[in-house]
Order: structure tokens, then C-alpha cells, then sequence
């Protein structure tokens, strides 16, 4: 008999319950467990009990099947503590249920294939107290079957998170009350640690990620008491222990296990614990922070997270979506265990941090970079930021629905791109200029040679990645080799100095279609700036080099995150050389009209009246362009 729980992105939990000793997840009919997605197989895992045992096995999928985020290729065991990604699917097998169903057919009754159980897989016995139980060890592996890539205690939210990028993870599964549970006693822990896992969670304990639990607990007491249980485990289990890389030794686990299960059992025996307080989540936030990742695995772990920033304890995340970055779960108890935390990731990407290296900076694959400054340059705990760039698909549409930009707008960058003409796209750091760039390379045709050059080696949507190295000589020589390559489109990162000087070089020499980002916050500091440093390395009067930069571009881009936290294009003006070192005139501004109730922007869009000289280029290549996008409102 086996129990399935299956968690769906956007949808609840169901469990199946199956009289049989194995069963075939797919999406089609003739599977025992059906999940109807696109991103499943028609056959794509079998789940089987063998003595006592359960093994998963990929069916040779397109997608792959994951146990704890890491792909299987042959037989491997799981306990109930995996967790299986199928897709967008979450699944695990629920022992207890099994075990009690089969003598009793108390929870469920066994049914024929694909048959609906509309019953929430909850771990609960009859009083609504969620039952303790002991985590059994499994029996050695055999033959070709592999010990699960899980080893409990370290991979739920662990260091291989991210090496490589898990699949996509569903989110929308509802987080359930919380339970009062009594802590584990040492018998307990010693079974657990005795398979090597040092688990230390009730049951249903991992069912959500801290961050939802939490929302139903007070954050404050939660912070307090994670600090509290945290220190007192690091001054009984030496930081020697503690700080092995990548990860700490079973016996560790152990040890740090007995150690928060016996500062629980104190704080309530002195009633310090408020009774609205989620004991399970603390337990799990400090072994996390103690063992593995804490809060910066959990974040590393959400594929929607594209900015982390933890100063002191604190984490403040911004997600693919929203327009601000929001303080999010319980953060750090110290910050000893921060500290470790980066220590333990850049092991893990296989950068340690040196011996008196108090700045670190570390690329940690699949397009996320971790930067942050440790004690003693930090004196008040360490100062962690973490970019992730997502390879998502965003369109000039897309930005239009999200009023980032308007129609009119929209319209003339997509002919410009048409056109391959040269792009100037300034904004400050996380100000949506990323996006931009992004909607910008999925406007090109879907035969064209795109190729990006980034400062590091971050995913892209559209076209061939290039890195430009770290000196000016490589960054120079990068730029001129991706030049021969004879691209329909050169996306290129902020440069500066000779690197920008090659730029506008091959610019010079017949290069089409480059788009520069700028990370200048206005289209005027860009060209002032850019002008500066290219007068200084090529001898030239700023003047000069200002108009050498505004002749290599027709168009330039201002993209700006105003107050409501959302992003806009705030400017496109065509650029010009002549005058005063170069010049410039707005074709369209963004205008702001007032704060509305709730703090959002508002504002429109609005036509200066110039109509650009690359209108008649554009017209002269056969993509001709209504003049009227131009006409200015009369009420503007």
C-alpha cells in the first residue's frame, strides 16, 4: 500500500492512497497517479515499495525527475522526508497514512486509478495534535539503487540548492494551522541521528517554507527566540564543529539537535514560549541556520527571488513581479550564523572564502551573484546581497499591460530594434532597465544572431552569452572579438574607458544594432559621464568625445523605479551630434500628476511633437512608421 501527497503550484494538497506495491506517474491515462501538465511525461516515474522501502525511478522523462532539487538518473531511495519535483508538481510518500490504512481502512479506502480524494493529507491524530513519531533508518542501499540525494537534515533548503538550479517548485500550497507538539525526546534523536539524518522536525513539519508559516505568528517573538536558541547552541557545540565545509558532521547534527530540543524543553518548562508561538517553525529555522543555509537557502531556493538583501539579521527580498522588496521570514537568529551561511555557499560553489578575506564577491551559477562584507570591515554583522538575473521571456507587450511603457512608446522601440539601429538604455541598479533589455532582445527576429556581453556569466532568454572578462585588455578585446563575430544585435553591459572606446570603434566600422545599458540613473548623467572617461582615455576634449558618443546612437532610453516602487520609461529622446558636445530631444516623457491613495504614481505618458530622424530611415528600410505617435496632446 502506498500513500502519495501532492502538492500542485497554484492549487491545494490531495493525497492518494493505492492498494498496490507500485505505481506510474504521468500525464496521461493509464498512469496510477495522473498530473496533466505539459512539463510531465506520458510516462515519467514509477514510485515502488520494496522490504519496507521506497524507490523512485525516472522513466527516461523529457524534464527529469528531482528528489530534493537534485536530478536522479538511475533507482534511488526516498523516505517521507523527500520531497519528488515532477514538473510543477511536489510529491511525497506519507508512511503513517499507509501503515495505519492497511490493517484499519481508517483514512482512506483503496480505489481504482486516478480516482479523486478530495481529503487534505494532514498528519494528525484524532485530538488534532500532530503525532510525533521517530524517523526510521532505512536499510543499506543495493545493487544500483542509490541512497537518496537527501540527506535530511542539510537539503531541504540546503547547500546544493542552487548547483544546479532546481526545477520549478510549486508555490501556492496553503499553509496549514499551527499545532502545539511536545519536543522529541533523546531516544528519538538518537534513532534519527543513528540513520545519519539528524532530523529534528515533527511531522508535516517541512509542509511550507518558513516564510508562509510564519505569517501567522508574531515575527518579532520569532526573531527573539530564534537569537535566543541559537546562541545558547553555539556556545554548547564549539564553533570548530559548526564551521566544517561545506557542511557539518552527522555527529554535529546530533549534537545541535539534543542541544534546540533541550533549550525548548527549558524555555517551556519556565513558560518562557508565548502560546501563539509556532515550536516546530523555531526548531526548523534554528537547525537551518545551524546546519545549513538558514534564511539564505530558503531564499536561494525560491526561483522567483531576484534580489536578497540581509543587513545585520534582517532579510529584504524582491521577487520577479513585484514592484517592492518586502522584509520576508524570519531572517537570521545571529549574526555568527549569517556569516556562516556565506562562508558554507561559497564552499558549495567551490570559492571558499579566504583566510582574512573580509569582502567577498562570488559568482554561484545559473545566473546568481552573491556579494557581501563580513566582520571585522562590517563590524555590526555582515552585509549580504544576492542578484539573481532570470532568464523569463519579457516582451514589449508585457511591459505595456504593466504600464512600464506606453503603446506608442512600444511601438517605436520594436521598429527601432526592426531596424537594427543603436540603442543608449540608461538606469540605475534595479530601476527595470533589465527588463527593458530583456523585452528589447525578444523583439528581434527569431532567426537573428544575437549576442550578449555581461560582466559575468548571467542566464539570457534570447541569444549567445560572452563574457567580458575583469581587465580593461579583456573587456577591450572581448568587445572587439564579439564585433568580428558580425552579430544582427550586440547587447552590451555598462562599459566604460578603452572597453567603450573598442565599442564605438566597431560602431565606427559598420557594426549595427548594439544596445548599450548605462547604469547612469538619467540619460544626461549617462552621456556627461561616458563622455568624461572616453575624453580621458582617448585625449580628446569632453566635447568631442561627448559627440562622438551621441553620433554612434540614434535613440536613447531613461528607465527609472519612481516612488510606488514600479518601473517606468521616463524618457526616450533622440541623440544628436552638434551643438555643445552632443545634444539631445525628448520624443516621449513620462509626466507625473500626483501621489494616489495607497502611495501608487500616477502619471501619463506623453509625445514631445519631434518627430526622430530615424523615422526616415526607417521608412527608407521598409518599415515605415505612422508619423501621428508623435503628435503631442493638446493638453500636454
Amino acid at each position: 500500500m502506498i500513500c502519495v501527497v501532492i502538492s500542485e503550484k497554484g492549487g491545494t494538497e490531495r493525497r492518494e492512497l493505492f492498494d498496490q506495491d507500485e505505481l506510474t506517474i504521468g500525464r496521461v491515462k493509464g498512469n496510477d497517479v495522473l498530473l496533466p501538465k505539459g512539463n510531465v511525461s506520458k510516462r515519467h516515474a514509477r514510485i515502488a515499495f520494496r522490504d519496507g522501502r521506497y524507490i523512485v525511478t525516472d522513466l527516461k522523462s523529457t524534464n527529469g525527475t528531482y528528489v530534493n532539487h537534485r536530478r536522479i538518473t538511475h533507482a534511488t531511495l526516498i523516505r517521507e522526508v523527500d520531497r519528488i519535483y515532477i514538473g510543477d508538481f511536489i510529491l511525497c510518500v506519507d508512511e503513517g497514512a499507509a501503515t495505519r490504512a492497511a490493517p484499519a481502512n481508517e483514512t482512506a479506502t483503496s480505489r481504482p486509478s486516478g480516482a479523486p480524494d478530495v481529503g487534505r493529507a494532514q498528519r494528525s491524530s484524532a485530538n488534532g495534535q500532530h503525532e510525533p513519531r521517530t524517523l526510521a533508518p532505512s536499510a543499506p542501499s543495493e545493487g544500483t539503487l542509490s541512497e537518496g540525494p537527501s540527506s535530511p537534515e542539510l537539503h531541504d533548503s540546503g547547500i546544493d540548492l542552487v548547483f544546479p538550479g532546481p526545477p520549478r517548485v510549486p508555490d501556492g500550497v496553503a499553509p496549514t494551522p499551527r499545532q502545539r507538539t511536545t519536543p522529541i525526546d533523546s531516544q528519538e534523536t538518537a534513532a534519527s541521528s543513528d540513520a545519519g539524518t539528524g532530523k529534528m522536525l515533527r511531522a508535516g513539519a517541512e509542509a511550507q517554507s518558513p516564510q508562509m508559516r510564519l505569517a501567522g505568528t508574531r515575527q518579532a517573538e520569532h526573531a527573539r527566540l530564534l537569537g535566543e536558541v541559537v546562541r545558547a547552541v553555539e556556545n554548547e557545540v564549539s564553533a570548530t564543529a559548526l564551521d566544517v565545509l561545506p557542511r557539518p558532521s552527522d555527529d554535529t547534527a546530533h549534537r545541535v539537535a539534543l542541544a534546540i530540543d533541550a533549550w525548548i524543553v527549558r524555555a517551556e518548562a519556565a513558560g518562557s514560549l508565548n502560546e501563539t508561538l509556532d515550536i516546530d517553525l523555531l526548531r526548523l529555522t534554528a537547525r537551518r541556520e545551524l546546519l545549513e543555509l538558514g534564511a539564505l537557502g530558503m531564499l536561494l531556493d525560491d526561483d522567483r527571488v531576484t534580489r536578497v538583501r540581509i543587513v545585520g539579521r534582517a532579510a529584504h527580498v524582491q521577487r520577479h513581479g513585484s514592484p517592492q522588496a518586502a522584509h520576508d521570514g524570519p531572517g537570521f537568529g545571529t549574526t555568527t550564523g549569517l556569516a556562516r551561511a556565506v562562508r558554507r555557499v561559497c564552499a558549495a560553489a567551490n570559492e571558499p572564502v579566504l583566510a582574512g578575506e573580509h569582502t567577498v564577491e562570488r559568482d554561484l551559477g545559473a545566473g546568481t551573484h552573491l556579494f557581501a562584507v563580513l566582520p571585522p570591515v562590517a563590524p555590526d554583522g555582515p552585509l549580504v546581497i544576492v542578484r539573481r538575473m532570470r532568464a523569463v521571456d519579457t516582451t514589449i507587450n508585457s511591459l505595456v499591460r504593466s504600464g512600464a511603457i506606453s503603446r506608442s512608446m512600444a511601438t517605436f522601440l520594436t521598429h527601432c530594434v526592426r531596424a537594427k539601429s543603436n540603442l543608449l538604455v540608461t538606469g540605475a541598479p534595479d530601476s527595470g532597465a533589465d527588463e527593458l533589455l530583456e523585452a528589447l532582445a525578444a523583439a528581434t527576429a527569431e532567426d537573428a544572431h544575437v549576442v550578449h556581453l555581461q560582466t559575468r556569466r548571467e542566464a539570457c532568454a534570447h541569444g549567445s552569452p560572452m563574457v567580458l572578462g575583469s581587465s580593461e585588455e579583456e573587456k577591450s578585446a572581448r568587445v572587439r572579438t564579439a564585433a568580428l563575430l558580425s552579430p544582427d544585435f550586440l547587447f552590451v553591459a555598462p562599459l566604460s574607458g578603452r572597453p567603450l572606446g573598442s565599442l564605438l570603434d566597431a560602431i565606427a566600422d559598420g557594426t549595427n544594432g548594439v544596445v548599450l545599458a548605462s547604469a547612469a540613473s538619467t540619460l544626461r548623467q549617462a552621456v556627461d559621464r561616458l563622455g568624461a572617461e572616453l575624453g580621458a582615455v582617448r585625449d580628446l576634449p569632453v566635447a568631442a568625445a561627448r559627440e562622438w558618443l551621441a553620433s554612434s546612437f540614434d535613440i536613447g532610453v531613461e528607465v527609472s523605479r519612481l516612488e510606488d516602487g514600479r518601473p517606468r520609461v521616463v524618457r526616450i529622446a533622440e541623440l544628436r551630434a552638434g551643438g555643445q558636445g552632443g545634444a539631445s530631444r525628448d520624443v516621449f516623457t513620462f509626466v507625473f500628476h500626483r501621489m494616489a491613495h495607497g502611495g501608487a504614481v500616477e502619471g501619463s505618458f506623453h509625445a514631445s511633437g519631434t518627430v526622430p530622424r530615424v523615422v526616415d530611415e526607417l521608412a527608407a528600410r521598409g518599415l515605415p512608421l505612422d508619423t501621428s505617435i508623435f503628435r503631442r496632446h493638446p493638453s500636454a
